[in-house]
């Protein structure tokens, strides 16, 4: 195993004991100090400076699945920059990937017209392309923390916050009515989504990528 998915190993285990048990309450109250929420993960080494960016990816990928809004807090993520940001993007992968779970689990209890939802095909095509959008998402931070090339780093934002709002609807959509309430998980994740996705300037894929391959070309 690398020393980056040790690291985000290392970051899950630390989220489920610091943050798990405490998702509900912080979403109806920010905590006096974060810098409590912070420690431990200080403490292991996980938020130093010189961190390589495949394993700041992969530490945002596992907070991400924990919960979107302590991540950011916990990596001290400002969504409103202008300026690129992996863990940002590795961060919102993460929640997809969570929501993508979330919905699938919903899907195969919840029996509708004698069988659970998740064996009606429309269902089951539109988890898939779910998944598959923030598998690529996911791929794609991994891949711009190793190489550094500037479009895969300016791509890596808009493609994951698009996956995260798909898995976000999607989750959404299979939960019906019964998503809005604070019973079920998706009801803060896709609210921790929305909220991300409205602070980030206003940027799409295409203006993005032309801007990066603009600023390769002329350094």
């Amino acid at each position: 195993m690398s020393d980056a998915r040790a690291a985000g190993e290392l970051a899950a285990g630390i989220a489920r004991r610091e943050i798990s048990p405490y998702l509900r309450a912080w979403d109806a109250s920010a905590p006096d100090t974060w810098d409590e929420v912070r420690r431990p993960f200080a403490g292991a080494g996980l938020l130093d400076e010189d961190l390589p960016p495949e394993a700041g990816v992969e530490v945002a990928l596992s907070l991400g699945r924990v919960g979107l809004r302590p991540a950011l807090a916990v990596l001290s993520i400002d969504p409103a920059s202008s300026q690129p940001d992996l863990k940002l993007a590795a961060a919102l992968a993460g929640a997809g990937d969570a929501l993508v779970e979330c919905g699938i689990a919903y899907a195969q209890q919840r029996v509708v017209f004698g069988r659970p939802l998740s064996r009606f095909p429309v269902q089951r095509n539109l988890f898939a392309q779910a998944a598959a959008q923030v598998d690529a998402a996911i791929a794609l931070c991994r891949r711009a923390a190793e190489g550094a090339d500037a479009l895969d780093v300016a791509a890596a934002l808009p493609v994951a916050v698009d996956a995260a709002w798909r898995a976000a609807d999607t989750a959404l959509q299979v939960h019906g009515g019964y998503g809005y309430t604070d019973e079920y998980d998706v009801s803060r994740m896709w609210r921790e989504v929305v909220a991300v996705r409205a602070s980030l300037p206003r940027t799409d894929l295409d203006s993005a990528v032309t801007s990066a391959a603009g600023s390769a070309v002329s350094g």
